[in-house]
């Protein structure tokens, strides 16, 4: 504005702009980096695998997905095998005589995933004695497909709850063996159990196995669930046995 208090419009290109608040990253969506260097080799009723991570510093883990008819083109499209930072894995369990088709994703705390090309794909062939040629793959949807996934997340196990000094303790055990698992949630209501992730106060988010609750009221009972989750958002049923508890605070 001048000395008249006149104003300019401030509508142009180049008076606008996006402020993004002090302290707050936005959230990236570019593509992580390939893995590299990944290569299998087949033994009795296993599959050896071997990569090289990215190092770039967003960089959070890879996916490794197989399939017995073609190489995956997603992180959902397949059976998940390996989930993590290391860089070889040994698939066991597998059938001799039948080839998988395997390719590994890396992706960031974001979620973003590496693009997909020859170099991140392989295939074997388990085999006991001589070894066996690789089956010929068949053609696979296109590369612009999604497959989501709707695999219900296991239950966390052995919830247990003890209350002293106007807290409760709460400690369980999570589904570790299961690769896709993310983290737990726990909920909390009075009258009566949560029956879904939503259905009440959330009191705990974490991978963590214990919580102390001290947000309560001496005399008053305390209805937990426990809803493990998976990297989709797929939650477990949490109200099995074993899964939620109740608690008087004292």
């Amino acid at each position: 504005y001048d000395g008249s208090s006149n104003y300019s419009s401030g509508i142009n290109g180049g008076a606008r702009t996006t402020r993004i608040p002090v302290g707050v990253t936005p959230p990236s969506n570019i593509a992580q980096s390939k893995p590299t260097n990944f290569n299998v080799s087949a033994g009795n009723t296993l599959i050896n695998l071997t990569w090289d991570n990215p190092n770039n510093t967003d960089f959070s883990g890879v996916k490794i997905v197989r399939r017995t008819d073609y190489s995956p083109i997603s992180p959902t499209n397949g059976t998940l095998v390996y989930k993590g930072a290391n860089t070889s894995y040994t698939n066991t369990g597998l059938t001799n005589g039948t080839t998988y088709f395997y390719t590994i994703f890396a992706y960031d705390k974001n979620n973003n995933f590496s693009h997909i090309d020859s170099t991140v794909k392989a295939v074997a062939t388990p085999y006991e004695g001589t070894p066996l040629p690789n089956a010929y793959e068949v053609t696979p949807p296109s590369t612009s497909f999604t497959e989501p996934n709707t695999a219900t997340q296991g239950n966390i196990a052995s919830m247990n709850a003890s209350s002293s000094s106007g807290q409760i303790i709460l400690t369980w055990v999570n589904p570790f063996n299961d690769i896709s698992w993310k983290g737990t949630k726990i909920i909390r209501k009075t009258g009566s159990y949560p029956v879904s992730p939503t259905d009440g106060k959330i009191v705990y988010n974490g991978t963590n196995s214990a919580y102390t609750d001290t947000g309560v009221s001496i005399g008053t009972t305390y209805y937990y669930a426990a809803f493990a989750y998976n990297d989709w958002r797929n939650y477990s049923d949490g109200t099995v046995s074993g899964a939620k508890i109740s608690k008087t605070a004292q």
